[in-house]
C-alpha cells in the first residue's frame, strides 16, 4: 500500500513541475483585408461615376455610394478581392483568405472572392443596412460594408423657408413657406421626388398646386419601384435679421475684386476668424480663399474691412462670393453675392482683311458696318483716300492697312483711321468727328504689328505742342487706345475738344505707342503693345476708342508727306492685373 501511494505522489510531482515549462512557440498572426468591392451602379458621393470605394483597414469598414438606378435591396455584386498581411517575422501565408457574409447571399459567394465583369455569377444582397463579412485566416476579421444611395430629391414651393424635409425612409416629405403664402394657389418650382432618373405621376413642377391639405403622389423610383409619397406644407413666421456684412463685388472678364464690411449692431460682437470663399454657381463646393490672397483691416473697432481678387475665373460666367466669420466663437456664414465676370469683346477686323469703298472714300469694314472710319473724307474726294487696304506688306491673312500722309491741294492730310465716325468738314481747317464705339469690356493691352516709315517734316503747323519735332526733324506716327464713359465729339479746328487723357472724368483707360516703338522699322513688322492704364478700376467702360495716324501731329496739319504707317494683326488682351493710375 506504501508503495503504490509513493508512486502516485512521483507521478503528480512530475505533472506539476511539467505545467512550469512555458511555450516559446510564436503563432502566427495573419491578419485578412478587404482589398476591393464593387457593386452596379457604383458612383461617387455627388454622384458622379467612380468605381473606387472607401476602405479604412482600421476600422475594417467600406464605405460605397450608388446612383438612384439600381435597387439597393437587391444589388449585385461585381467584383471582391481579398488579399492578407502577417505580423510575424520569417512567417508567411501563401493561400488567399477566405470571405463569407454573415448574412445573405452565403451560399453562393465564392469563397477567394470574385470579379465578374458578366453578370454570370449574378450574386445579389440586400444593403439597405450594413452587410457584415467574415474574412478568416488562421484567425476571423469581421469586415462591414456600408452602401449609401444618391437620391438627388428636392423640392422647391414659392416663398418657401429653408430646405424640404425629406424622409425616404417613410417616403414623407415637410416644406414650409412663409406665414401669408396662399397654400391653395402655390407656384412649384422644383418637385423631383423621383431622383434624377425617376419620375413623379403629374408632376407639379412649373404649375401652381393646392397644398391646403397634405397631398400624395406616386412616384416611380430610377430603378422601376413605385412608391406612394405624403407631402405636407405649412406655413412659418419667418423672422429677418440684418445680415451685419456688406459685400461688393468688381467682376472683369478672369478675375474679381471683391470687398466686404463686417459691421454688427451687436456691441458684443468679437470676430476672431474672418476667410471668403467663392465658387461657380452651377457647382456645388465652395473654394475657400487662402489667406495671402486677403486683405484684412482691423483698424475700426466697430467694422472689418475684407478684401481679396480671385483670378483664372472664366469669361461670362456667374459665380458666388460669401464670407465666413466666428461671433463669440460661433462660426456664421454671410448671405453670398452673386457676379457675372465680362465677357471678352474682340477688336473687330483687328486683321484689317475686310474693306470696302463709297465713293472714294475706303473703308476698312464690311459693308454697312459702322466701326473704323478715316478723317480724311475730305482728302479722299480731292485725290483719294491715304487710308486704304495693302495686299503687299502683310504680317497675317491677306492683307493690311496702309495709312499714308499726303499734301492735297492746299492742305497737309495725315493719314488716320479710328473707332467712330465722321462727322463734317470744317472749311479747309478740318473736320468734326464722333470717337468711340460702343463697347463694355476691360482689356488691359492693346497689341499688334505695325511698320513705319516716317520721313522728315517738311510741312509745318502752328501752335504746336512743345514736345512736337520740329521742321526737318523724323515726322511720328500717332498710336493709342482709350476706353471712355461716353462717346467723344471732336472738332479737330478746335483742340480743346481734345480730352486730357489723365484727368478727364470721361476717360476710364488710355494707354499710347511707347516712345521708343515710334521710329523707323526698317521695313520689319515691329511687335505693339499698348498697356492700358486705367484711371478708375471700378467705373465701366460704354465706349472704345483706338486711333492710329500717320502723322501724330497732322491736327495742327504738321507732319512729313510721304510718312506710311503699316498696321496689322492688333487684338485687345484681357490680363489679370490691370495698370492702375
Amino acid at each position: 500500500m506504501k508503495i503504490l501511494q509513493k508512486s502516485i505522489l512521483i507521478a503528480l510531482t512530475f505533472l506539476l513541475a511539467t505545467c512550469d515549462i512555458k511555450d516559446d512557440i510564436a503563432y502566427p498572426i495573419i491578419k485578412g483585408h478587404i482589398t476591393a468591392f464593387e457593386v452596379e451602379g457604383q458612383c461617387d458621393d455627388k454622384g458622379g461615376a467612380s468605381s473606387t470605394p472607401i476602405i479604412d483597414k482600421q476600422t475594417r469598414t467600406i464605405t460605397l455610394y450608388v446612383s438612384d438606378t439600381v435597387d439597393v435591396a437587391n444589388l449585385r455584386v461585381t467584383k471582391v478581392a481579398v488579399a492578407s498581411t502577417t505580423e510575424n517575422m520569417g512567417i508567411s501565408q501563401t493561400e488567399l483568405p477566405r470571405i463569407q457574409p454573415k448574412t445573405n447571399g452565403g451560399e453562393k459567394f465564392p469563397e477567394h472572392g470574385f470579379n465578374d465583369t458578366t453578370g454570370i455569377l449574378n450574386i445579389r444582397m440586400d444593403f439597405t443596412r450594413p452587410v457584415e463579412f467574415r474574412v478568416s485566416t488562421l484567425q476571423d476579421y469581421i469586415w462591414t460594408v456600408v452602401v449609401n444611395q444618391v437620391v438627388k430629391r428636392e423640392i422647391e414651393l414659392e416663398n418657401q423657408v429653408g430646405p424640404a424635409i425629406i424622409e425616404p425612409n417613410l417616403c414623407n416629405a415637410i416644406v414650409y413657406v412663409k406665414k401669408g403664402q396662399n397654400l391653395r394657389h402655390l407656384k412649384v418650382n422644383k418637385f423631383s421626388l423621383g431622383g434624377e432618373h425617376g419620375s413623379v405621376k403629374n408632376d407639379p413642377t412649373g404649375t401652381y398646386a393646392n397644398f391646403y391639405r397634405p397631398q400624395t403622389f406616386e412616384v416611380t423610383t430610377g430603378w422601376g419601384a413605385t412608391q406612394i409619397w405624403n407631402v405636407m406644407v405649412d406655413t412659418v413666421e419667418v423672422v429677418e435679421t440684418k445680415d451685419p456684412v456688406t459685400m461688393t463685388t468688381n467682376a472683369w472678364s478672369n478675375f474679381a475684386m471683391l470687398e466686404a464690411t463686417i459691421a454688427p449692431e451687436d456691441e458684443a460682437f468679437k470676430t476672431t476668424l474672418v476667410y471668403g470663399e467663392w465658387k461657380r454657381v452651377d457647382e456645388e463646393e465652395w473654394a475657400e480663399i487662402p489667406n495671402y490672397e486677403l486683405t484684412i483691416d482691423r483698424s475700426d473697432g466697430t467694422a472689418y474691412q475684407f478684401g481679396t481678387t480671385i483670378r483664372d475665373l472664366a469669361p461670362g460666367t456667374e459665380y458666388e462670393f460669401r464670407l465666413r466669420y466666428e461671433d463669440g466663437g460661433q462660426e456664421q456664414t454671410s448671405k453670398s453675392v452673386s457676379f457675372t465676370t465680362e465677357e471678352q469683346i474682340a477688336l473687330y477686323n483687328g486683321g484689317f482683311e475686310n474693306w470696302w469703298m463709297d465713293g472714294k472714300v475706303v473703308y476698312a469694314t464690311e459693308q454697312g458696318v459702322s466701326y473704323w472710319d478715316t478723317s480724311n473724307q475730305g482728302a479722299a474726294s480731292f485725290g483719294g483716300s491715304n487710308t486704304t487696304e495693302t495686299t503687299e506688306v502683310v504680317h497675317g491673312g491677306s492683307k493690311a492697312a496702309m495709312l499714308q500722309s499726303k499734301y492735297i491741294v492746299i492742305k497737309f492730310a495725315a493719314a488716320s483711321l479710328y473707332t467712330g465716325a465722321f462727322g463734317e468738314l470744317v472749311g479747309t481747317s478740318g473736320a468734326k468727328l464722333t470717337w468711340g464705339v460702343p463697347f463694355e469690356a476691360r482689356p488691359t493691352v492693346l497689341t499688334g504689328y505695325m511698320q513705319y516709315a516716317p520721313v522728315a517734316i517738311n510741312r509745318g503747323g502752328s501752335n504746336l505742342p512743345t514736345n512736337a519735332p520740329a521742321m526737318g526733324e523724323p515726322d511720328q506716327c500717332g498710336m493709342y487706345c482709350a476706353l471712355l464713359a461716353e462717346e467723344l465729339h471732336i472738332d479737330n479746328t478746335k483742340l480743346e475738344t481734345i480730352p486730357d487723357w489723365e484727368t478727364d472724368p470721361r476717360v476710364i483707360a488710355y494707354g499710347a505707342l511707347p516712345a521708343e516703338q515710334n521710329v523707323h522699322s526698317n521695313g520689319q513688322w515691329k511687335k505693339v503693345n499698348i498697356p492700358l492704364v486705367y484711371n478708375d478700376l471700378k467705373r465701366k467702360p460704354t465706349h472704345l476708342l483706338v486711333v492710329f495716324s500717320a502723322s501724330k501731329y497732322g491736327d495742327y496739319f504738321h507732319g512729313g508727306e510721304g510718312s506710311t504707317l503699316y498696321l496689322d494683326d492688333f487684338e485687345l488682351v484681357y490680363g489679370d492685373r490691370p495698370l492702375m493710375k
